[in-house]
């Protein structure tokens, strides 16, 4: 995102290291997120050749906010829910599956995870096949930090509905390194849970459990 220009010469606080981390991070995700093939309505869907020069079927997809994705089926197939379309209706290319419980922004990123995570694995070379390995190490955190919190709660709902274990699994890791420590309001504020304990309660808890309550970060 570019910075406003500046109206006076007043010198301003630097950005914390953190912060430039996550807009780099962000900055990258969204030139990624560019790259995703869009189609328009009525639009014929065309199959692709991939890295081996084969051709490879897309299927369309449409989320809740009405915009048609062409998706390649290597990626469906990660999506359980939609996989159950195709093994019922073939992968027709008239065919659009409706996804009522993903918007465009959240497919979007799962459709950019996918195509990382989901290609060729290199496993015929150990030496291509590490350097693989920490290049997704690379694009997971790149990921993971260019979301905010709402976002990040948002794609595991979205991934749960289309049922994608791997994706899932990951995106569960991800809420649980960012919980870690942390304290018991910012675990409520992030899941949206209500204290039902009373004052008094809560304080008998937290003194009876006083080492559950230590080495917590400040929020």
């Amino acid at each position: 995102m570019a910075e406003e220009a500046k109206s006076s010469e007043t010198l301003k606080p630097k950005p914390a290291e953190g912060e430039e981390s996550k807009k780099a991070a962000s900055a990258v995700v969204e030139e990624n997120l560019k790259k995703v093939t869009i189609t328009a309505e009525g639009e014929e869907s065309e199959n692709v050749l991939n890295e081996e020069g084969e051709e490879t079927k897309k299927v369309k997809l449409r989320t809740a906010d009405q915009v048609t994705f062409e998706v390649e089926l290597f990626i469906t197939k990660e999506m359980e829910t939609v996989q159950s379309f195709i093994d019922a209706g073939g992968a027709d290319a008239s065919l659009v599956i409706p996804l009522p419980n993903v918007t465009s922004r959240e497919l979007r990123l799962i459709v950019e995870y996918c195509s990382e995570h989901c290609r060729g694995t290199g496993a015929d070379n150990p030496n291509d096949n590490k350097v693989r390995k920490e290049r997704l190490k690379e694009f997971d955190e790149r990921f993971v930090q260019a979301l905010s919190t709402n976002e990040l709660k948002e794609l595991l709902l979205a991934a749960n509905y289309l049922n994608m274990k791997n994706f899932l699994e990951f995106l569960s890791r991800s809420i649980a390194d960012s919980i870690k420590n942390q304290s018991v309001e910012f675990v409520r504020n992030f899941f949206g849970v209500v204290n039902d304990y009373t004052p008094e309660e809560e304080a008998e808890f937290r003194q009876a459990n006083a080492w559950a309550f230590e080495d917590i970060d400040n929020d």
